[in-house]
């Protein structure tokens, strides 16, 4: 009287914002095997030697040679699982394993030199084409998932797209951070870029407590911002009805 069902995702607290990103646990007597719990015990057996997946695979194929792995997996009845092997090639290794080359470029220390974190509706549609519109030479764009920051990289022009921020901000070619993730990131991410020697431009806010803004103001006090340059985006002094304000107080 077993039956055997296929789990259609991680389990419970999947796609639940106040589980996975807030971290609202669910009550172990309430729900046994949350999507956490799952993974784990699933670790669990696979540190142990409890589960091999080997057996499973029937194919592996070069990355470069994945047309053919597809045509196999729709065409030979034998193929169950099929690896895709990556190679590590020199140039995105020299920068993260959780890195993209999308575009091999050459960059001029004589310009800035600009890497993206965050590519929302904002980053992506106002100040990536404004950065582009200056000159800016784009480096690299980080995004927390990676699939975001490869597609908007490879659409505007980007050498890398990454899912490693602390990476991005340590890159020696980098010479400017742009700044445009949740508010409240901005605070912590500045002081990041900015102890690292970094020109920092930050969209709105550049805080949000007054803790924030002093960890900030310690580290502009340090030797390294003597040459670098710390810019908040206030987005809202070019909005058309701030103009119309502006001209009507000087009519007043």
């Amino acid at each position: 009287e077993l039956s055997f069902q296929v789990s259609c995702s991680y389990g419970p607290g999947r796609y639940d914002e106040n589980y996975e990103e807030k971290g609202n646990d669910y009550p172990l007597g309430f729900v046994r095997w949350t999507e956490q719990r799952n993974f784990e015990a699933i670790l669990e057996l696979l540190s142990l030697g409890k589960l091999n997946f080997k057996p499973l695979i029937t194919h592996r194929y070069a990355f470069e040679d994945a047309v053919t792995a597809y045509t196999a997996l729709t065409d030979d009845a034998s193929s169950l699982g099929i690896v895709l092997k990556y190679s590590e090639n020199d140039s995105a290794s020299k920068f993260s394993e959780h890195s993209t080359l999308i575009d091999n470029q050459q960059f001029s220390p004589a310009k800035s030199i600009v890497g993206f974190v965050g590519a929302g509706n904002y980053a992506s549609r106002v100040l990536i084409p404004a950065f582009k519109s200056a000159d800016a030479q784009l480096h690299s764009i980080s995004t927390s998932g990676g699939i975001n920051s490869a597609v908007i990289g490879k659409k505007n022009g980007f050498a890398y797209a990454t899912s490693d921020t602390p990476s991005l901000m340590k890159n020696s070619e980098i010479n400017t951070i742009v700044i445009a993730t949740q508010h409240n990131s901005h605070a912590s991410l500045v002081c990041d870029a900015l102890a690292e020697g970094k020109n920092v431009f930050v969209e709105k806010p550049l805080a949000i407590t007054l803790d924030q803004l002093e960890s900030i103001k310690n580290v502009t006090a340090s030797e390294k911002m003597s040459s670098t340059r710390l810019m908040v985006g206030f987005n809202r002094r070019f909005s058309p009805h701030v103009k119309k304000n502006k001209i009507f107080a000087r009519i007043c």
